[in-house]
């Protein structure tokens, strides 16, 4: 089907702003690939028997001339056009008046798979699940033939083997602490560590599959990081790989924000620890940002997806959804603060009814606690709940990597009555 008529410049028919997209992968249109990188260009490809020839390029500059502009999202065809999306805007690619003609062809008849035939992948069900420490969860086995059609539930021996180390680390992670039966019932152990990840291995009829267990730490929960080899990351926190590692700092282990990226996708992120439905409840933890050249980096913690945040323009914001040039909430203070400095960060959310009050303290560790907040923000449209977490966001990556970020002393707990 002649989806595209057009292979020239890149014009917009329409915009919108502020449009979001999901993360996704080219599309092929017209005999040609569409995709967008995520650092503001799009380009038109024609795919040949040795390689691809750019048909076209198109940059997209930010209207605020600050904010990078992103394309993460993939292509839509429709009627003869091709839909992409910025952060900003949505464009078309097409002839305006064109009136698509072609009809999309009936798929193909599937034929019916053999039962009996002999499996070429095993699939383990669920594939990834979240428990607390002593909870339980039934695994299954289902075998699949070679185009990828269900044959049937099979028996299979259990195991829980070693997850593999991280990149570029020999620090292996040691396997779940559970047992498993032969029917496939897992049941994590209550004991110590609080948190962990791991892996439920089925093998049946000459093949293995894997499914990944996560177990969170109950509430109240602290971690000073103590006793995780460097080069880990925490159990039971998400997100954390590739971005966070434990390593000694002045004879001490401490959480490390990765500076070796500038890429937003790396060098900003959240250290979740929790189950994504917590609710009233408090967090605490130690911060310190290096400083390379002139830069500092932005660190914090959150907790029901607002951002208590210290940052390199001398601030304290508490912020939600920045997605957009402005975050849907944002109360932003002046306050001063010193690299290689350790400061404690204390920030709870209460939700009444339909609004929140958000409230923060920021001092440096070795002083008392302030006993007025620093900053206070009440949300008439609340977030309800959401995983604490450790906010980062490097600066100074260059060939070098940037201004490095510490964590220490984490503690999450209900609020009081």
């Amino acid at each position: 089907m002649k989806v595209l008529e057009t292979t020239g410049n890149v014009k917009p028919l329409w915009s919108h702003q502020y449009c979001r997209s999901a993360t996704g992968s080219p599309d092929w249109a017209d005999g040609k690939i569409y995709l967008g990188e995520v650092t503001s260009k799009f380009h038109i490809l024609q795919p040949t028997d040795k390689g691809c020839k750019t048909l076209h390029s198109q940059f997209f500059p930010s209207p605020d001339e600050a904010t990078d502009v992103e394309i993460s999202g993939n292509p839509a065809v429709a009627n003869g056009r091709v839909y992409s999306s910025t952060s900003f805007e949505t464009y078309c690619i097409g002839k305006k008046e064109h009136k698509a003609t072609a009809q999309v062809p009936a798929l193909a008849a599937e034929p019916r798979a053999d039962p009996n035939a002999k499996p070429a992948h095993l699939q383990v069900v669920p594939a990834e699940v979240a428990l607390y420490p002593g909870e339980s969860a039934t695994f299954k086995a289902r075998a699949f033939d070679a185009h990828g059609r269900f044959l049937r539930e099979v028996e299979a021996k259990w195991s829980l083997p070693a997850p593999p180390p991280p990149p570029k680390s020999d620090a292996k992670p040691p396997p779940l602490q559970g047992q498993i039966d032969a029917a496939g019932k897992l049941t994590v152990k209550q004991a110590p560590p609080p948190g962990q990840f791991g892996l439920v291995q089925a093998a049946a009829e000459g093949l293995t599959a894997r499914a990944r267990v996560r177990v969170v730490p109950p509430l109240p929960y602290r971690a000073d990081f103590s006793k995780i080899p460097v080069g880990r990351t925490p159990g039971g926190w998400v997100n954390t790989q590739g971005k966070f590692v434990i390593v000694e700092k002045d004879s001490k282990h401490v959480l490390k924000k990765l500076a070796n990226n500038a890429s937003p996708l790396f060098a900003r992120a959240n250290a979740y620890m929790e189950m994504p439905n917590l609710t009233d409840y408090t967090i605490q933890a130690d911060l310190q940002s290096a400083k390379k050249g002139d830069d500092v980096s932005d660190m914090g913690v959150v907790a029901n997806r607002y951002i208590l945040l210290l940052n390199n323009k001398q601030q304290l914001r508490i912020i939600s959804w920045e997605s957009t040039p402005q975050a849907r909430v944002d109360k932003t203070i002046a306050f001063k603060w010193e690299p290689d400095h350790w400061y404690r960060m204390k920030l709870t959310v209460k939700v009444n009814g339909n609004k929140a009050v958000i409230r923060g303290k920021v001092w440096p560790r070795d002083q008392e606690e302030p006993k007025e907040w620093t900053i206070e923000f009440e949300d008439a449209t609340p977030n309800r709940e959401g995983s604490p977490a450790l906010y980062g966001y490097v600066n100074g990556i260059t060939e070098e990597p940037g201004a490095e970020i510490f964590y220490d002393n984490v503690s999450v707990a209900p609020n009081e009555k």
